[in-house]
């Protein structure tokens, strides 16, 4: 998914090549509102894996599988679906890093530009 910042011109230009590499292509307006919704979505997946291994923990203190966690929460409506991509890994204590967190802290300390490029 690409969250595209820039003129309509020039997203429908490059939108067929976003396309071949994505599965979907969000106009956000101005240049560099890409940049900001990239911002805003990785708050919400930090906070959602955040809560979401705290739970499993706690719930773990209270004598629940994870498994039994998984299998209940799967379908519920507080969990993310993104989450049961990382099911495999929660349930082997596979905690080999995927997004490293610097990378958070870059995408959350940037601040978007309203200018356009160059």
């Amino acid at each position: 998914m690409f969250f595209v910042g820039g003129r309509n011109e020039d997203v429908d230009a490059a939108r067929s090549l976003l396309e071949a590499m994505g599965k979907a292509v969000c106009p956000m307006g101005g240049h560099g509102m890409g940049s900001a919704m990239k911002m805003v979505n990785n708050i919400i997946l930090g906070q959602a894996m955040t809560a979401f291994c705290e739970a499993l923990v706690f719930g773990e203190s209270l004598g629940m599988t994870k498994q039994a966690m998984f299998e209940t929460l799967a379908t519920s409506p507080v969990t993310a679906p993104f989450l049961n991509t990382k099911r495999q890994k929660l349930e082997k204590a596979d905690y080999s890093v995927e997004f490293p967190l610097q990378w958070m802290h870059k995408d959350l300390h940037q601040r978007p530009s309203k200018r356009p490029c160059g």
